[in-house]
């Protein structure tokens, strides 16, 4: 009797398994972003996004870094004027 219930557990598991797998929301080690295979499209689309990212995120740094500095040389120079004064 517990081989006929070892047997249906089994059964029913491997059953169970390939609904998950068919599953558009199963995730499997292999597959990155968008169901993407790893080794796939890996290097080519999704690399060039993230260097696509960093560039903007680098400008978008660089562009606050250098409207900080003009407001602190802004500060000096007003108190440089009122100190004269």
């Amino acid at each position: 009797m517990s081989i006929f219930f070892g047997i249906v557990s089994v059964l029913f598991v491997r059953s169970q398994k390939s609904v998950l797998t068919d599953s558009p929301f199963f995730t499997s080690p292999e597959t990155l972003w968008n169901g993407v295979k790893r080794g796939e499209k890996e290097s080519s689309e999704y690399m060039k996004f993230q260097q696509k990212m960093k560039k903007t995120e680098r400008k978008m740094y660089t562009m606050e870094q250098i409207k900080i500095h003009e407001r602190i040389e802004e500060k000096r120079e007003a108190a440089q004027q009122h100190s004269l004064q």
